[in-house]
């Protein structure tokens, strides 16, 4: 059995490149972050960070309000393809930032809201990601993230790292039901809200083929003062 450690992450930037610059995953905003986007967004925001932001389907919402966007992810064919994507439609794109996470520097408490949607899951250490994420905003400022269950498609698929990790595709899948998260979260956020939902997927080419069904815990949390 592979350590977390050992687990590859090239999957992600060879999905992308097979995509040819076509929009990934369905290509829309995720339906949670347009439901709740007012509640995300805290009064007055300006600056915003997609962490994992992929080809940018998330990042849109925000630039579309005209607000400064950092759109970070460890593909850097996934941020060519969300660059070319703002040229073609006449948008300026958000600040690309291609690399791990965990080893880019950015200086603290510097952006009002944060998002990492189907992506804490993947990291090495979901703890690590969300509490550096968490110290990335000013106090007041929210996070909105999901993780995805143990009921949802992907689990059990791939190598078993543990009880509950998975190895699938050169990509790493943690799962957690909605208390595992809040036993998680940095002591200096405050839940907004929290849910467990469902949700139908479309063909997603040779990474998971066919239409299939996923379950995530959503969040909003917020940073205290």
């Amino acid at each position: 059995m592979a350590s977390v450690s050992q687990v590859s992450h090239d999957g992600w930037d060879r999905y992308y490149q097979e995509q040819e610059g076509a929009r990934a995953w369905n290509g829309v905003p995720d339906a949670f972050l347009l439901e709740h986007l007012d509640s995300i967004l805290p009064y007055k925001a300006a600056k915003v960070i997609d962490v994992a932001a992929g080809d940018g389907r998330n990042s849109e919402p925000f630039l579309d309000r005209g607000l400064q966007v950092v759109s970070t992810d460890l593909s850097p064919a996934a941020l060519v393809s969300f660059r070319n994507r703002c040229r073609t439609e006449g948008k300026v794109p958000p600040v690309l930032i291609a690399g791990d996470f965990f080893a880019l520097d950015f200086a603290p408490e510097q952006f009002d809201c944060a998002v990492c949607f189907n992506s804490i899951p993947h990291f090495d250490s979901p703890a690590q990601a969300l509490d550096k994420i968490a110290r990335l905003l000013v106090a007041g400022g929210r996070i909105a993230f999901n993780c995805f269950t143990s009921n949802d498609v992907a689990f059990g698929q791939g190598e078993r790292l543990g009880a509950n990790r998975f190895s699938y595709r050169d990509t790493l899948f943690t799962f957690m039901a909605e208390e595992e998260v809040h036993a998680i979260l940095p002591d200096f956020v405050t839940v907004i809200r929290s849910e467990t939902r469902r949700w139908e997927e479309p063909d997603h080419g040779s990474y998971r083929s066919g239409t299939h069904t996923h379950e995530a815990c959503f969040f909003i949390v917020e940073r205290s003062s």
